[in-house]
């Protein structure tokens, strides 16, 4: 199994809507390099319907891209690939002290959370799960034991998985992690504007063009957002 993943929002104390949630997003696929083959194309196209300058080699986050993009993209990952969007919402108001004293353990937490949701299923003792982050996120300052914590529950406490892998690469240069962080983006719109108190059907639709997978929201059974009704 390979899952590719980002992250928008952040782990935080602060009592503000803007940073309510956290928002950890999980790509998976069989067909990786196919997954980007069909990403890059459609952003080329996009970009050339739009007589932009830019190219698909050039990174844009999923904070700065167009809708219409998005929209394009979600639609002919759903309609041409395997591609699998599962995600985890932290409400950071609902979260208990010890979990806000250090992001990354926590960080390593919530990642092992989403895993046991998206693998529990499967329960293969013979399977590997392959796992590209950004190195930019918030598990940087702890490289090496997130691996070490999955591999504790995924193949010795749990049994569900042979090997965990984990391995960090620059979002600029992975097209399957900013596939994550467009995904990721659009989840925490939606969340943040309902924060706000307001509903934000354009993402909303842009979700519903996703394959949606596993969804968890952190306290369980505690969410007041449309996305978990």
């Amino acid at each position: 199994m390979q899952l590719f993943v980002d992250e928008s929002g952040s782990i935080n104390r602060k009592k503000n809507p803007d940073g309510r949630y956290f928002v950890m997003a999980f790509v998976q696929t069989d067909r990786p390099d196919h997954v980007a083959e069909i990403f890059r194309r459609n952003k080329q196209s996009y970009l050339d319907k739009s007589q932009s300058k830019k190219t698909a080699d050039e990174e844009i986050k999923g904070s700065n891209m167009p809708d219409g993009m998005k929209a394009q993209i979600f639609k002919a990952l759903r309609d041409e690939t395997d591609a699998v969007f599962h995600y985890l919402v932290i409400d950071n108001f609902q979260v208990y002290p010890n979990l806000l004293r250090k992001p990354s353990l926590t960080f390593n937490y919530f990642v092992g959370l989403a895993i046991k949701e998206i693998a529990g299923h499967r329960q293969n003792e013979k399977e590997n799960l392959q796992m590209m982050i950004d190195n930019r996120n918030q598990a940087l300052r702890s490289l090496n034991s997130l691996e070490e914590y999955l591999q504790i529950i995924m193949t010795i406490e749990k049994r569900w998985l042979h090997d965990v892998h984990v391995e960090y690469k620059d979002s600029q240069d992975e097209n399957m992690i900013q596939v994550a962080d467009i995904f990721a983006n659009t989840v925490f719109r939606v969340c943040r504007s309902e924060a706000h108190g307001k509903s934000n059907p354009d993402n909303k639709n842009l979700l519903k063009l996703c394959r949606i997978g596993k969804t968890r929201f952190f306290p369980r059974g505690k969410s007041e957002l449309s996305l978990f009704e």
